[in-house]
């Protein structure tokens, strides 16, 4: 499992450098950084605890388990960003 995670959390800061890298462009056109880190953060948290749970779904015997897990963690990862941007939009509303 940790050769899976390591690579993808080696990835994930090196967009959050390449995000601060190009915040000059990003304030230019009215982007929120901190709004842009936090919802890579939230789809990297989301990504590694799907990931170990299709990875232990993988090792069952059951594949059944697998496409149930697959199937779940893109659900679940739709209700999460569905909830973020609703919540984004009720609180920048005005």
């Amino acid at each position: 499992m940790n050769k899976i995670v390591i690579p993808l959390a080696v990835l994930f800061i090196l967009l959050l450098v390449a995000g601060e890298w190009t915040a000059r462009y990003l304030e230019f056109s009215n982007r929120d950084r901190v709004l842009l880190a936090g919802s890579d953060l939230l789809l990297f948290i989301s990504g590694m605890v799907i990931l170990r749970w299709q990875y232990s779904a993988l090792n069952s015997g059951n594949p059944h388990r697998f496409i149930r897990s697959v199937m779940g963690g893109i659900t679940l990862k739709m209700v999460v960003f569905l909830a973020a941007v609703v919540a984004y939009a009720v609180s920048h509303q005005g």
